[in-house]
């Protein structure tokens, strides 16, 4: 049987998918994950950057890894294999339509009557907000309209 080993961003550091990620902490076992991997039932590690980072706020926010493991159908254990089909179970939840990446973002809210800024919206077909919402996160822009954008 050969084994497949992934070399993260740290050039030294070498894994096979059924490792457990190493580290005390957290914040120190998510920087060995990326969104590569080897996985024959993985697709789309190419496209599934922001499903990944999500995820990875959910959990550096207090998230529980086996209620959110089990939600997206992969095993408890925090391995390698078991973190990157839970990025792609959120890539593919989110993805609706079908292009590669997950595409979101706030656009500024204007009263059509009196042109008055009311706030933030964001598109029905926004992805990013599916992965939000699935998850349980709270979100909102951290920035508002300039005054010039307000004003004119």
């Amino acid at each position: 049987m050969m084994l497949l080993m992934l070399l993260t961003l740290a050039a030294d550091f070498i894994y096979r998918e059924s490792d457990l990620i190493p580290g005390a902490a957290l914040v120190d076992k998510l920087k060995h994950v990326s969104q590569r991997d080897l996985l024959d039932v993985t697709k789309a590690d190419s496209a599934r950057c922001g499903p990944a980072a999500i995820l990875n706020a959910y959990l550096l926010l207090g998230g529980d890894w086996p209620k959110i493991a089990t939600k997206l159908g992969v095993q408890r254990p925090f391995t390698f294999e078991n973190i990157h089909q839970a990025q792609e179970a959120v890539y593919n939840h989110a993805n609706r339509h079908g292009e590669p990446g997950v595409f979101g973002g706030y656009l500024p809210d204007w009263d059509p009557s009196s042109g008055r800024y009311l706030g933030w919206k964001h598109k029905p077909t926004d992805e990013a907000h599916h992965i939000y919402e699935y998850l349980g996160l709270d979100h909102f822009p951290l920035y508002e309209p300039t005054k010039d954008a307000i004003s004119s």
